[in-house]
């Protein structure tokens, strides 16, 4: 998996080199970078985070608790199986972290979700506004064995739709789901 590894250094290499910039208070730092690719052709997913805020949003809407839901899954070293992460700031075990195996097919069942919302369409968005007390916004960061990778962020809107959060909340086992109807 050094191949991995060399991977991760040169993406962020790159991110550092096209995000750069100074950063003042209440000053808006915003790219979008022309030559990301903005479609993945790859099903080898082999590594994704994300992070994605609800604190905006109405329970009575997204039917999830309000919080900030951080997800992530990566292929083992040997490719055996796939560690899977969970941390949510609200709602269930505020503060903990559950990490558990689960087989490679977890990975297809992710990129599934990616491609059915178009996620790529928003690879190289980067957005940051100084100041904002909370993280109110997505980050996703996924790699393929391809070499392809998606990222784009966002620390103040979550441009990304609702229910993809909760397709990811179902298939990571996240118990902030609220019942269908609440508050109805």
């Amino acid at each position: 998996m050094c191949l991995i590894k060399w991977f991760k250094k040169m993406r962020k290499r790159r991110r550092d080199r096209i995000y750069e910039g100074s950063y003042e208070d209440g000053g808006v730092i915003e790219n979008n970078n022309p030559q990301a690719k903005k479609c993945v052709e790859s099903c080898d997913l082999i590594s994704f985070y994300l992070r994605y805020s609800t604190l905006a949003f109405l329970e009575e809407d997204s039917n999830l608790k309000s919080g900030v839901y951080c997800l992530g899954a990566c292929l083992e070293k040997d490719g055996s199986a796939v560690t899977c992460t969970v941390d949510c700031s609200e709602g269930i075990d505020v503060g903990s972290v559950r990490k558990e195996r689960r087989s490679i097919e977890f990975l297809s069942r992710v990129d599934e979700i990616l491609k059915k919302y178009d996620v790529a369409s928003r690879n190289g968005y980067f957005r940051n506004v100084q100041g904002l007390p909370d993280f109110y916004g997505v980050k996703v960061d996924a790699s393929y064995s391809s070499g392809e990778s998606i990222y784009c962020f966002d620390n103040q809107e979550s441009f990304l739709p609702i229910e993809l959060l909760r397709e990811l909340c179902t298939l990571f086992d996240v118990k902030n789901i609220t019942p269908e109807g609440y508050g109805a």
